[in-house]
Parts: C-alpha cells; structure tokens; sequence
C-alpha cells in the first residue's frame, strides 16, 4: 500500500484510537474509575498515554507491515547510513574521475580538433599528391610510347649499324681491293649520316679505322715491295738471341750482364743483315730506354736463373735495324720425362714422310719456345737424333694404313738447360 491510501489508513486508524482513548478516558473519569490503584486522574492521564503509545505502535504497524522500503529503514538504518556513507565516498571518487574523464575528454578533443586540422591538411596534400601522381602516370604513359619510338628507331640504327660493320669486316678481309672498298664504306657512311642521325658517331669511327686500314694498307704495299726487292733478315716475333742470365744483385750488375747480353744479340743481328743507319757495326734497336730500365728493375728484382730472349717486333729487311724486345722466363720444368710434346697422323701413301716428320719437330720446337726453353743460336730448342730419324722414317714408310707419329721428352727438361733431346714413338699402321 503506497501514497494516499495509506496516509488515509492512517489517519482513520489515529483518529480511531484518539477516539477510544479519549472515551475510555472520559468513562473512567465519569464513574471514578481507577487502575492499579492511582488515582482517578492519574488514571486518565494513563489512559491517554496509552493511546498515544496505541497510536504510534499502530503506525509503526502498519508502516511496518505495508511498506518494505519502512521495515528496510527501520531495523536497517546503521547498514543504509553505512551504505549511504560508502556509497557518498564513491561518489566523491567517481565525481573525481568524471572530473579527470571529462578532462581527458577535453583534452582529446583538442587533439582531435588539432588532428581534423591535420587531417584537413594531409587529405589536401594527398589530393596534390594524387594531381601528381596522375600527372606523373600521364607523363610514364608518354615516356613509354616515348620510349617504344627509341626501341624502334635503335633496332633500325642497330640493324644498318652491323650491316656496316658486315661491310667493314669484308673491307678487313679483302686487303688487295682496299682502296675501292674504302671509297665503298665511305660513300655507304655518308649516306648513313644523311638518313640517321644518330649513327654520325659510329660513321666518324668506321671512317677513322678504315683510314688506319688503309694507311696499313698502303704501308703492307710498300713492305711487300720491299721484301720483293730484298731479303728478309727477320720476322715478326722471331728470337734474335737467347740466354740464361741469373737474377737479383745490385742495379749496376744486373744492367752489366744486360748490356752484355744486347752486344750478343746486336753481334747476332748484324751477322743477319740488320742495320741501323748511320751507326756501323750496329743492327739492334730498342723501343726506348724505358723498356731496357724495366727490364735491369724487373732482374734486379728476381732470384735463380731466368731464360733472356731479344725478340724481334716486326718482319726486318736486310739493311734496316731489328726493333726489339725482351721475353723473360724463370727456371722451371718445361718437360717431362715420357711427355707427349707433339702428334701428328701420316698417311705413308699419300704424304712425304720426311717432310711429315719434319713438320712435326717443328711443332715441338715452336712448343718448347711458347713454354719458355732456351734456344741456340738458330732458335732451335728440340734435337732427335738422327738414327732415330731414320728408325722413324722407316717405320712410317713399312706402314700399309694411318700412323701416328709422337714426340715425346726423353728425360726432365728445364727451361734454362736445352737442348730438348726427343724421341719419336709410332703408333698404328701395318708393316709390310
């Protein structure tokens, strides 16, 4: 029961009892009654003590018995005022921390208000930057089309460029027909030039290395008439002298025992027909004084023994000085004993056998020399008996089908101590 009913109740149930009490207490007054023994009066006033008592016990009651929020706070009230009391701290507490949220807040507002600026800006410089980026596309799209065009235009300048150089190489090949080639590749570049711009670069340098060509060319000329003319005292690369000459020692040695080693090589080439204009009794040149310093450092520098050679630069006529150079090779096996040095197959029907044997020891001489070995005066290095020669000449000749001739070393030779004594070892081929 809640609101006005009850406040009705009560105040029926009030007036009620005041009522009793107030009837009761005017019956005991009219007819002089009294309780435990007090006096009429005192009685009454008893009476009315007793209805207030009534009146509030009935209150208390019915408060009591219709309200439950009443009975709570009534036998309740010491657990509500300490639950009210822990319940205000908390609100204190939670009146602090929405105090500090709310300053949190404003505080992230601020930042989000600095961020929305800041986001205001960075979408401003990504719409720049996407502007850009749809220029830059627009320009790769141009660059590649651009570049598509290039491709194009270099296969064209690629394909006329090794058309060109097809064209010079049998320029290179044909040296008999020089000059009217040159005129051809001449007038083949200019009209490269006038079509692509692009190749002046490449015309300019087939222009330059067809002029060397024919400077070459010219000059071929007129060693080919000179060597018609005379005789050849030495060819290109061929060993003027050779010599074991030791390493190390001071400068001043080292340049004594070369000197004397280019007098040898001077004597030898004169002895050749090799001259140099001006200067009797001379036939050997250097390229320059450097060339003989490196050589004096290089010794100079080294230890054991090293094969020397003076070797000619270029094909010398007779009367013309030998340009030289030095070829420098240590102490070192050049050989095996048993080693197969040279080979070659002879068809005893078909060939000269000397002449094929012949061959063949020229082979192993040319690869004792590109191994560095000390040759004579002649510039031999191999040596095969002439017994076993002949043994082998024999036995080729007897042979009714293909044999193989090898030269093989006899014993372990070393670059400075010749000659290379061979031997030589038939293989297949029937006797008769």
């Amino acid at each position: 029961m809640y609101g006005p009913a009850l406040i009705l109740v009560l105040l029926l149930m009030s007036g009620l009892i005041a009522y009793l009490g107030d009837w009761v207490g005017r019956r005991i007054g009219r007819h002089r009654l009294t309780l435990w023994g007090l006096r009429p009066h005192h009685t009454s006033i008893v009476i009315t003590i007793i209805a207030g008592v009534l009146i509030a016990t009935g209150t208390l009651g019915v408060l009591t018995a219709t309200s439950r929020d009443f009975r709570t706070a009534l036998f309740h009230i010491r657990e509500i005022q300490a639950e009210l009391a822990t319940s205000q701290g908390q609100l204190k507490v939670a009146r602090r921390e929405i105090a500090r949220q709310q300053q949190q807040v404003d505080e992230l507002a601020a930042r989000i208000a600095a961020k929305s600026d800041e986001y205001r800006t960075l979408t401003d410089r990504i719409q720049q930057l996407s502007k850009a980026r749809d220029e830059a596309q627009a320009r790769l799209v141009a660059a590649q089309q651009e570049k598509s065009r290039v491709e194009t235009e270099y296969q064209q300048i690629k394909a006329s460029y090794e058309t060109t150089q097809a064209d010079l190489q049998a320029a290179q090949q044909a040296l008999d027909a020089e000059r009217k080639k040159v005129e051809e590749a001449k007038r083949q570049s200019d009209e490269l030039s006038q079509n692509v711009a692009t190749l002046e670069k490449a015309r300019e340098q087939i222009n330059q290395r067809l002029a060397d060509l024919y400077v070459q060319y010219q000059q071929l000329q007129v060693d080919v008439d000179r060597m018609r003319q005379g005789n050849m005292a030495y060819r290109a690369h061929e060993i003027v002298l050779s010599k074991v000459l030791p390493g190390g020692g001071t400068l001043d040695e080292v340049r004594s025992r070369l000197y004397d080693f280019l007098a040898a090589a001077d004597q030898q080439a004169v002895r050749r027909g090799a001259a140099v204009p001006g200067r009797p009794g001379y036939g050997l040149k250097l390229p320059s004084q450097q060339v003989f310093d490196e050589a004096v450092a290089f010794l100079a520098g080294k230890q054991g023994e090293w094969v020397v050679r003076a070797v000619s630069s270029s094909n010398t006529l007779v009367g013309e000085p030998v340009l030289v150079y030095f070829e420098m090779t240590p102490r070192r096996l050049a050989f095996r004993a048993g080693e197969v040095i040279a080979s070659r197959t002879i068809d005893p029907r078909q060939e000269k056998v000397e002449e094929a044997i012949l061959t063949l020891l020229q082979q192993v001489n040319s690869e004792a020399i590109q191994r560095g070995m000390i040759t004579d005066v002649d510039g031999t290095v191999g040596q095969a008996d002439g017994q076993e020669f002949t043994r082998a000449v024999s036995q080729v000749r007897a042979a009714t089908g293909l044999v193989k001739v090898e030269a093989v070393a006899l014993w372990n030779t070393w670059t400075t101590a010749g000659p290379l004594r061979i031997g030589l070892r038939i293989a297949g081929g029937a006797g008769s």
